[in-house]
């Protein structure tokens, strides 16, 4: 299987796909980036058999994107203005605005309702996760304190937050899997394995949550199943494979 500049996909009957080069995947829509030697560029529409390619935006800045529960629009990250932002554009490439004032802004991830968009953001170092309604306003952090916390995913219902969570001092390097309320509070920690836990998903039924673990020395993928609280193995790789995770953000669709 393939490894390099891939996002996995899995369906609902439980196929991995690893498709070259998608950063987000809507029914009749798949986000691409097609470039050469750099794993974002900019974004380019094409239906899910590869066909009908057409390039959204024209600046070669685009970074991570997430389609809005209707698939009218995208929002991603880019610096185009000379800052790492998060921005929506319309699915036909009109109406490019910023939303976020930066400078290292990423991950947007959209809630159920479309009406607000989670991400990861740095100030003075440290990542947070935010949220900003779809309009702009109402910018506000999740997070707080010296840990970072990044790779916001929003539940399919709206209910949760997944992040990851990462550790300091002797801990440094070591990132877990949080849960918490949509409104910052009751945050919880979904996994205790004292080792790199990173890119959280969610299977579009909202039962499950998928993220890569380094718990047996290279990254596999892992699913959290929110009834059971019970963590199984869904893919066992023989070499690591964090340089998926760099090159793609991981989504789990259902067909």
């Amino acid at each position: 299987m393939e490894k390099r500049n891939a996002s996995w996909y899995v369906s609902r009957r439980g196929e991995l796909l690893a498709e070259q080069f998608l950063l987000d995947l809507h029914p009749d829509s798949v986000v691409a980036s097609p470039q050469d030697g750099h794993p974002f560029d900019s974004l380019y529409l094409m239906n899910p058999d590869g066909t009908n390619q057409r390039r959204l935006t024209t600046d070669k800045d685009a970074g991570l994107c997430a389609w809005s529960p209707d698939g009218s629009k995208l929002a991603f990250s880019s610096n185009r203005d000379g800052k790492y932002c998060i921005y929506v554009v319309n699915r036909d490439g009109s109406n490019i605005h910023r939303l976020t004032e930066g400078p290292s802004e990423d991950c947007p991830n959209w809630s159920a309702d479309g009406k607000q968009i989670a991400y990861e953001g740095m100030t003075d170092g440290i990542w947070h996760v935010h949220v900003v309604n779809a309009d702009g306003t109402g910018r506000r952090s999740l997070t707080e304190g010296k840990s970072h916390a990044r790779w916001p995913a929003w539940s399919p219902d709206g209910d949760v937050i997944a992040y990851v969570g990462y550790g300091q001092g002797a801990d440094q390097g070591i990132a877990e899997i949080y849960m918490m309320q949509p409104d910052g509070k009751m945050a919880t920690r979904r996994t205790n394995d004292h080792t790199e836990n990173i890119d959280p998903a969610w299977t579009t039924d909202g039962r499950e949550l998928y993220f890569y673990s380094k718990r047996n020395g290279h990254f596999e993928i892992y699913a959290f199943d929110l009834s059971s609280r019970k963590q199984r193995l869904i893919v066992a790789e023989t070499q690591d494979t964090r340089e998926v995770m760099t090159l793609g953000r991981s989504h789990f669709h259902a067909d």
